[in-house]
């Protein structure tokens, strides 16, 4: 069967279309992925080692995937991209449960739970955006990302009665 370069066009529209199906494809395989670290470790692992899988699943995501992660981001907030918006809260509400989670077990403080997960999902995104820029190594990755998991646990602990962090 032979395929036209026109084919593309005649399905997906135009470019944007195209680049949107794209983005929409890689929010719902980032979607499994955070899914599959998520189950892994449930009931098994305790919560600091839950969003450390997941953030750490997250992490490789974007690095071994860094142009369609690149693409995933900014096709997100173009007008008329409902389908990848759709995606990408999927993706990510997978985190907003699990930062619930840790409030409900009094692991982390009270407040916003989007709020709460963007702080942490801004730091990754930080560290693989600069690994894949080339101004980090990839083989610090896996440590960076530990260290930012375990520096977000520590400050989003809720306080104690002094006003210092809880040793939950």
């Amino acid at each position: 069967m032979r395929s036209s370069h026109a084919a593309p066009r005649r399905h997906f529209g135009d470019r944007r279309g195209l680049l949107d199906a794209l983005a929409e494809t890689g929010f719902v395989r980032l979607g499994a992925t955070l899914h599959a670290a998520l189950t892994k470790s449930d009931g098994v692992r305790d919560f600091p080692m839950r969003v450390q899988d997941a953030a750490s699943a997250y992490a490789h995501f974007a690095i071994e995937n860094a142009a369609l992660y690149e693409l995933m981001n900014s096709s997100k907030h173009h007008p008329g991209t409902a389908l990848v918006t759709q995606a990408a809260a999927a993706a990510f509400g997978q985190m907003t449960d699990l930062i619930k989670e840790g409030q409900a077990h009094g692991a982390l403080e009270q407040g916003d739970p989007e709020e709460v997960g963007i702080i942490l999902a801004a730091t990754v995104q930080g560290i693989t955006t600069m690994v894949n820029s080339g101004m980090i190594g990839v083989e610090r990755l896996d440590g960076l990302v530990n260290t930012a998991v375990s520096q977000f646990l520590r400050g989003a602990r809720p306080l104690g009665p002094q006003g210092s962090p809880s040793r939950r």
